[in-house]
């Protein structure tokens, strides 16, 4: 019961039991390497559906939250008068953040699925899941740049 009780309060991480769900994941290799290829939309598309796989639906709006959150500033920074040399390093900074929160949230439970014979999206799933999510971003950028940012 006390093992229960541990579970219950370390609500963040997925706990791993020994049967394997009848479902897919996105390994933990995979999520970064969207993200830096393809933009980080898709790889927190990914981590989101990963949480909810494992049935941890508060995790998976959390993840959803701070995406809003961060698409919002990038949004008020495309509409921003002033630049910044910053976003060149974009890519690399966000792909570091979401390797790392990949590895601390899911890395384990997502080990010991694959471990345990559970399976994992092919790359071609997320190669498509990145391109729709990088399609979706540009659409949000050139809406911004064109009916945005004139009224500025």
């Amino acid at each position: 019961m006390d093992s229960q009780q541990n579970i219950n309060n370390n609500a963040s991480v997925p706990q791993v039991s020994s049967q394997v769900g009848n479902f897919k994941v996105y390994t933990k290799n995979t999520i970064p390497i969207v993200a830096f290829l393809l933009g980080p939309v898709g790889a927190c598309y990914m981590l989101a559906k990963n949480f909810e796989s494992f049935g941890d639906r508060a995790a998976a709006k959390k993840t959803w939250t701070i995406l809003i959150v961060a698409m919002v500033i990038y949004g008020i920074y495309v509409v921003s008068p002033f630049t910044i040399p910053f976003i060149n390093s974009l890519p690399i900074l966000y792909t570091i953040i979401i390797y790392s929160r990949t590895n601390d949230l899911q890395g384990k439970i997502l080990d010991e699925h694959i471990k345990n014979g559970g399976k994992a999206y092919s790359g071609w799933k997320a190669f498509g899941v990145g391109i729709l999510s990088l399609v979706i971003t540009l659409v949000y950028i050139f809406a911004l740049a064109l009916f945005i940012k004139p009224l500025l």
